[in-house]
């Protein structure tokens, strides 16, 4: 039983540090583009949280605990989802990888992230930024996404 604790924490140690650089900065893309595109920084976390909430969230430009703060939440999570697998999938392969190795799993990864979000899935449960924010947009999040598995990628190979 003392195994099993020290392994999922040493997995999370490692997860939760990728999950939250790839959600801060999707997140900051998200905030900012936002803001360009539709005046309200909160519209891409209202949006997100139309999966549980009405359709009403995917118009809701002000900010409030019950669609922003959900909906970030939900990214929140999602990004380390995303990271859990990034770190199964790539980081924890040996030999370990190489840097341009980090970069092109966690690019792969968040590829995948997309085409799950986009494609793979029925609309209800899309992210529905989608509705918000234009295609050039959501390629800036998917690829600051990658850029923050990555960085994390990168940091914990020094670490180990």
């Amino acid at each position: 039983m003392t195994s099993i604790r020290q392994s999922l924490r040493s997995r999370a140690g490692s997860v939760l540090p990728l999950g939250a650089m790839a959600s801060l900065l999707s997140m900051a893309a998200l905030a900012l583009r936002g803001h360009a595109e539709t005046g309200s920084a909160a519209s891409p976390f209202n949006a997100v949280s139309h999966r549980l909430r009405s359709g009403r969230a995917l118009r809701l430009d002000t900010a409030d605990l019950r669609h922003t703060a959900l909906g970030a939440a939900v990214h929140a999570g999602s990004s380390v989802f995303w990271a859990a697998l990034y770190d199964e999938a790539v980081c924890r392969r040996q030999p370990a990888p190489s840097p341009a190795g980090l970069v092109a799993g966690a690019a792969g990864v968040a590829a995948l992230a997309a085409a799950a979000d986009f494609a793979l899935v029925p609309d209800r449960p899309t992210p529905g930024v989608q509705r918000r924010l234009s295609q050039r947009s959501l390629v800036l999040t998917y690829t600051l996404f990658a850029a923050g598995l990555a960085l994390g990628g990168l940091a914990a190979r020094r670490w180990r």
